[in-house]
């Protein structure tokens, strides 16, 4: 591809502009964002403004305001304003759709809000149903859909799915109340040895740290070490 488009300017599509730019120098990339800033969902302007300069000053093109739509011909798409771009690829980077048709083609459309998401109470079970539970992305917790968010909602879902099959007798276990994720740690790379780290700061503004911090915490193994001690694999 000479040009890659990628469309969404939030972490993900942040993340991925800079690692086909640092992957292919060679090619055109263009990052298309809806929004007036780039990262705007941290609630901050500062993480936005350094992830455009770093973007810019790699020759990646930012386009802002940018509501992109496929356009009428293949490989073309088309901004609210009429702007036709022409690219080799795309990428949307634009939020997850939950895949839940098949719930829906299963004849329970009711376990789904008006998104497509799957109604959970507070313990991540699904609403009506006593031995179905639902967890990630699928279901409508609101908060930001983040590797701290998935692994603290698998834990209470684990212990809940216990607690259930555990539902009489001298061991019972109480289930446990969910906590939607609202101020963590959002970890953005800009490739595996730069990058920026927007940490909560309660009652101000966000704390954003550089390179250094976000390549020791991501960047540079994309957490994978990490994740295979949690799920206690072990084995080479």
């Amino acid at each position: 591809a000479e040009h890659v488009l990628v469309v969404g300017g939030g972490p993900g599509g942040v993340e991925l502009s800079a690692e086909i730019r640092l992957a292919r120098p060679d090619a055109r990339v263009t990052l298309a964002h809806s929004g007036s800033a780039l990262l705007d969902s941290t609630g901050s302007e500062r993480p936005g403004r350094k992830a455009h300069a770093w973007l810019e000053s790699h020759d990646v093109e930012v386009r802002l305001d940018s509501f992109m739509s496929p356009g009428n011909e293949f490989g073309t798409y088309r901004d609210a304003r009429g702007t036709v771009i022409e690219a080799d690829l795309s990428f949307w980077a634009t939020g997850t759709t939950p895949n839940t048709l098949w719930i829906r083609l299963a004849g329970h459309g009711d376990w789904l809000n008006r998104t497509g998401h799957v109604k959970v109470d507070r313990t991540l079970r699904v609403e009506g149903k006593l031995d179905v539970f639902a967890v990630g992305d699928v279901n409508d917790v609101t908060e930001l859909k983040i590797t701290p968010a998935a692994l603290a909602q698998a834990d209470i879902a684990a212990h809940n799915i216990r607690a259930h099959l555990q539902g009489s007798g001298r061991h019972r276990k109480e289930p446990r109340s969910y906590r939607p994720t609202r101020r963590t740690p959002l970890i953005v790379p800009f490739g595996p040895a730069d990058g920026l780290t927007v940490v909560p700061v309660p009652g101000g503004e966000s704390a954003v740290l550089g390179s250094r911090t976000t390549t020791m915490a991501k960047a540079k193994t994309l957490m994978t070490p990490y994740m295979r001690r949690q799920l206690g694999y072990t084995a080479a």
